[in-house]
């Protein structure tokens, strides 16, 4: 049943006593359709976070594999690889076809994220992103101050590093703390320049755009947990139809065997 769901299939005409299940199939189509929707950020949506969330991590879309099918696709392609690849010409992907050895039916899930641009550049809205990550875990380590400026000019020696009320005396944690402030200085003058920031007002749109983030995690957090009750009732009832229907379909088996001339 959830697969002919998902797969958008229904009983036809050959199997008549069957069709009353379509209705359930239609259902079961639409919330599957509903799930593998929301794995996929839309750029509208993403806008309406924000525009640069320091969160994007947590909202990558998702790639589903499953090898059975990968295996489906290279048997077909085995049946006409010469076709595909003439054997007097040099193929990678002829010897991959060759020599791959893939698992029988493993399922493998994949977060992706855009592929780092060349030589390392790195434009001004993932360096706002990575900016906005240094000045948290800055607020983490220990730093106070309620702006920018004042965390990168709170005195070392007065923060606490190890979590447990005392100074860190340990030399490599208290160069971690100045490479993670000469990292937000860099970041700063960098998207200053860019246009993104400006020193005037202290940063400030840093903070109003971490404070934007969290509220958003948060929302798309509880939206989540809404959908994912919604959709366990809904598999719920589901479930109790089908055994239903699994009844009907048992004494509809019942009722030929014992009605055969």
């Amino acid at each position: 049943m959830m697969e002919l769901g998902a797969d958008g299939k229904g009983f036809s005409d050959e199997f008549a006593y069957m069709q009353s299940l379509n209705t359930t199939l239609i259902q079961i189509n639409d919330i599957f359709t509903n799930i593998a929707s929301n794995h996929l950020i839309r750029q509208g949506s993403a806008f309406t976070l924000n525009r640069e969330p320091m969160f994007a991590d947590g909202i990558k879309p998702i790639l589903h594999i499953e090898t059975k099918y990968i295996n489906h696709i290279f048997q077909h392609i085995e049946v006409c690889k010469n076709t595909v690849f003439p054997e007097n010409e040099e193929s990678k992907l002829r010897d991959l076809l060759e020599k791959a050895k893939i698992p029988s039916n493993e399922v493998a899930i994949l977060f992706l994220k855009p592929f780092p641009k060349e030589n390392d550049q790195i434009d001004g809205g993932h360096l706002l992103i990575e900016t906005k990550k240094l000045v948290l875990e800055l607020l983490e380590i220990g730093c106070k101050g309620s702006t920018i400026k004042e965390l990168l000019t709170t005195n070392d020696e007065e923060i606490i590093i190890n979590g447990y009320g005392e100074i860190s005396d340990d030399e490599s944690e208290n160069l971690m703390l100045r490479a993670k402030k000469d990292a937000l200085s860099h970041n700063l003058s960098q998207l200053e320049k860019y246009g993104i920031i400006s020193s005037e007002n202290d940063y400030d749109d840093i903070l109003k755009q971490i404070s934007h983030d969290l509220t958003a995690k948060d929302e798309i957090q509880n939206n989540q947990n809404h959908q994912l009750e919604a959709y366990d009732r809904k598999i719920n009832e589901l479930k109790a139809k089908k055994n239903e229907y699994q009844d009907q379909v048992e004494q509809y088996r019942k009722f030929i065997e014992n009605h055969r001339t």
